[in-house]
């Protein structure tokens, strides 16, 4: 953070040396002063404006706008909330002195990051298989590069959509067994602080079991080892605490670290795999002591839960409830922020999306804030909130639409129940800032890319879990693209099934060695309209593959063959592809971006384009008005001021002209010259007291005016 020094007195000084100045006569001298204390007076007010921004703690917020006011409201309301008076410890004994209140703490993250010494590791050890190859350790101790920092800093973006979670399915497929004699369970386990109570003697010895290098390992307990902790209450850092257990949270390693400690959990598991039984959860039980024991960890048995298949007999569920201690999971329980399952009332299980939503919007001080700052404010923060349900799951249009009714409200200024008067359609608002709009996300559209991500992922990274259980269950026989919703599927995969049609839009096959792509079925031809060969078929059959026209010993095209076959146009786009030399296997790449990869803004810009109701652009709106749009946007003045420009230009200003169409006002003659009707044109440019100030401005000459 950076550290700044009075900076409301001398911006105070400087606004009274600029007053002073201004009364001042003219001369060199006395104009070089101005400028040289406005520029000083600006950087200040700059200064001002971080500071706020720190102390306010808002990450969504990009610099170009002076919201002071907001920060300034936003930090005293954080200062307060988070302030702590007492506290109530032992014996629900009340205490209110800073001095006690910062021990308790203390004592309470001094116990927490000590480490309990356990010895007993044995079973745990015995049970964690080896994983590790020499080749992985090799590439471990390789020295570190810059572009393995640089690449996954890149990867943190907010549109990042996480994988879908298998429990939701597993928790579909129990929920479907209404018959039978055997029933089905699931049990979701809560550890206490699981990060803060890692042994570092457990996590080396598992490592040291999967098979990693002595140096690696050492590497990594140096990482965590090597810290020191304060507690931080009413601003004031207090205590020195030196942990001898835990991760950090927020290290990119922590993730990484925790779940080969849970590596531990999971091979005691699988090595006592069986049919559940009553009897067998007491085996549970003594596994889930074993690990406590060994790795630190603590089970949350408030926060651990079962789920029972509707088949399960009533008083099986009660004897294992009692063993575990645990709640058994209802329909409406959420897990990992989402609907454990979703029944039929997917408006009353979603419906939390948007009172987060309306919760947000309504907690902003509105008046505090400038149209910039309402614009990033609602592109980083009020679309974003929806957006990790979005990439699990299908939101209703109809919550969709009650949404974007939220933010269309506060972007016009809506207070209450009072409404504002919207100067321009959201469908306009939602069109890209070089066409025109502001470049607002349509929810339903997004909702659609967010998934489309997802059907990206089962179509080609095959190696992962999610693929692997998603493509045994839907779709054994072909792939993503080529799958049909089957019989009783679950939400998750309904959702990502409703993005299959941008999928199959957006990719096409890059030749490899050809043995995957069918000549006249598959998109591979490098040619923007349809990558698909429009030549009829001949001399070879319809089902053919790519690797019939590859002659594979000199890695080249069969150059008659192609010819004989295709049309001379799409002949010669064949024969141009590069083949390498070694044919490496097909790939499928994403045609809306340059180098293959997919990425969410091109799905969210195809889903644009296939809108039942989308308009076609029209001639008018061509490449001068991008031009012109960029232009404004690209301006080297602050942003509001930008703002205003692009209302102006949109003629989305309260003028008088615009306030009779409305109906607001009969009159809409000019109060300054009486002469003509207050339009823009007329406002800025024509009108008298317009063309004295663009003179005095010394920006146009008169002649051009």
């Amino acid at each position: 953070m950076t550290v700044y020094g009075n900076v409301g007195k001398k911006i105070a000084s400087l606004q009274k040396r600029l007053e002073w100045l201004e009364l001042q006569a003219t001369s060199p001298d006395v104009i070089r002063d101005l400028r040289e204390t406005r520029v000083e007076l600006n950087c200040w007010l700059d200064k001002e404006a971080a500071m706020w921004k720190q102390r306010a703690r808002l990450n969504w917020f990009q610099e170009g706008d002076r919201n002071t006011r907001f920060f300034h409201a936003r930090a005293s309301t954080r200062f307060q909330k988070n302030l702590i008076e007492g506290i109530f410890y032992a014996n629900e004994v009340r205490q209110v002195d800073q001095e006690e209140i910062e021990k308790v703490f203390i004592k309470y993250y001094l116990d927490l990051f000590t480490s309990s010494e356990p010895s007993e590791f044995a079973e745990i050890v015995e049970a964690v298989q080896p994983k590790m190859t020499q080749s992985m350790n090799a590439m471990l101790r390789r020295e570190f590069q810059a572009s393995e920092v640089h690449k996954p800093l890149k990867q943190m973006y907010p549109l990042k959509a996480p994988s879908p979670d298998v429990a939701f399915e597993t928790m579909h497929h129990i929920n479907l067994k209404k018959t039978g004699t055997t029933g089905e369970m699931a049990l979701k386990l809560d550890m206490s602080k699981a990060y803060d109570r890692v042994e570092w003697a457990c996590l080396d010895k598992i490592m040291e079991k999967l098979g990693f290098h002595s140096r690696w390992r050492r590497l990594m307990m140096q990482c965590i080892s090597s810290i020191t902790y304060a507690v931080r209450i009413n601003g004031k850092p207090s205590g020195h605490i030196i942990p001898t257990r835990g991760l950090r949270q927020g290290d990119p390693l922590s993730p990484y670290l925790f779940l080969l400690c849970a590596e531990g959990l999971s091979a005691l598991i699988k090595k006592a795999t069986a049919d559940a039984t009553i009897e067998e959860c007491d085996v549970i039980q003594r596994i889930l002591s074993t690990y406590e024991e060994a790795s630190g960890q603590q089970l949350n048995r408030s926060k651990t839960s079962l789920f029972f298949s509707p088949n399960t007999a009533k008083e099986i569920q009660d004897e294992i409830r009692i063993q575990f201690g645990a709640q058994v999971i209802r329909q409406h329980e959420k897990y990992l922020g989402l609907p454990s399952l979703v029944g039929r009332n997917k408006k009353n299980i979603f419906k939390e999306v948007k009172a987060k939503l309306a919760k947000k919007l309504a907690g902003w001080k509105e008046k505090l804030l400038s149209k910039a700052g309402k614009e990033v404010l609602i592109k980083a923060v009020a679309q974003a909130i929806p957006t990790y349900t979005m990439s699990c799951f299908k939101i209703l249009d109809s919550l969709c639409d009650e949404m974007t009714s939220l933010i269309r409200n506060f972007w016009w200024g809506q207070c209450k129940k009072e409404r504002k008067m919207a100067w321009i359609s959201w469908e306009k608002l939602c069109a890209p800032k070089a066409c025109g709009g502001m470049g607002f996300k349509q929810l339903k559209q997004f909702n659609l890319a967010m998934l489309a991500k997802q059907g990206w992922r089962l179509q080609t990274e095959t190696d992962s879990l999610v693929y692997r259980v998603f493509k045994s269950k839907y779709f054994p026989n072909c792939e993503f693209v080529d799958a049909s919703l089957g019989r009783n599927p679950s939400f998750a995969w309904r959702s990502i099934m409703a993005a299959q049609d941008i999928l199959q839009k957006g990719k096409r096959w890059q030749v490899g060695n050809g043995h995957s792509i069918m000549i006249w079925k598959d998109k591979w031809l490098p040619s923007p309209s349809t990558y698909e060969v429009v030549s009829p078929v001949n001399y070879i059959p319809e089902d053919s593959r790519v690797a019939e026209l590859i002659d594979e010993e000199k890695g080249a095209w069969k150059t008659d063959l192609v010819s004989n076959i295709f049309f001379p146009h799409e002949a010669d786009l064949i024969c141009g592809i590069a083949l390498c030399a070694n044919l490496q296997e097909d790939k499928q790449v994403w045609v809306l971006t340059n180098n293959g990869p997919f990425s969410i803004r091109s799905a969210y810009k195809l889903a644009m384009e296939m809108r039942s109701d989308a308009q076609v652009e029209s001639g008018s709106d061509g490449s001068h008005l991008r031009r012109f749009w960029r232009s404004i946007w690209s301006c080297n003045i602050p942003h509001k001021i930008c703002h205003f420009a692009w209302r102006a230009c949109k003629d989305v200003l309260p003028i008088k002209e615009n306030l009779v169409k409305r109906k607001v006002l009969s009159d809409s003659c000019c109060d300054e010259c009486k002469l003509a009707e207050e339009t823009s044109g007329h406002l800025f440019w024509s009108c008298q007291r317009a063309r004295e100030i663009w003179c005095l401005s010394a920006l146009f000459q008169e002649s051009r005016i």
